[in-house]
């Protein structure tokens, strides 16, 4: 979970519907959560193959 607060309030000033549901970023109830990938799929339209990403 994201505890900076300084990207926290980054994030929300990015995605404006956050304050709809939580007064400040620094809500204990507002969780932000980063995911960090190490591969990936992707499957164009209509193509039968997908590319893998490292």
């Amino acid at each position: 979970m994201v505890q900076d607060q300084e990207l926290r309030h980054e994030i929300a000033e990015f995605a404006p519907f956050i304050y709809n549901y939580w007064q400040d970023s620094s809500n204990p109830d507002f969780m932000l959560y980063e995911i960090k990938a190490e591969q990936w799929r992707y499957l164009k339209p209509g193509e039968d193959l997908e590319t893998i990403y490292p």
